[in-house]
């Protein structure tokens, strides 16, 4: 009986670990997306981080940079070739460029 209950215990916290993984997500839970597809949610990017990843793209002349209530950081800016872009980056740090015109 005692031998029983102690392979039961064993196979039990043997399996805890594996469960405990299921029910814990690694990757945060996308949120709902905007009409232009970006994902919307918290938002932890500073404005100075927002600003210096555009950048790093090769964006410049970034101007009225926002962060909108939907969790989405929006701008104005210019593309390496110099066309006028719309430029979004939602809360994954995924950018999106809108309305290249020369």
């Amino acid at each position: 009986m005692i031998r029983a209950l102690a392979v039961g215990l064993a196979v039990a916290i043997g399996m805890a670990p594996a469960a405990w993984a299921q029910r814990t997500p690694t990757d945060p839970v996308p949120g709902p997306t905007t009409a232009q597809g970006e994902r919307t949610g918290a938002n932890s990017f500073t404005e100075d981080q927002a600003r210096r990843r555009m950048e790093e793209a090769g964006l410049r002349s970034i101007h009225n940079l926002q962060l909108g209530d939907d969790g989405v950081w929006r701008a104005g800016a210019l593309t390496p070739e110099g066309r006028t872009v719309q430029v979004t980056m939602d809360y994954q740090g995924s950018l999106t460029l809108r309305g290249a015109q020369q």
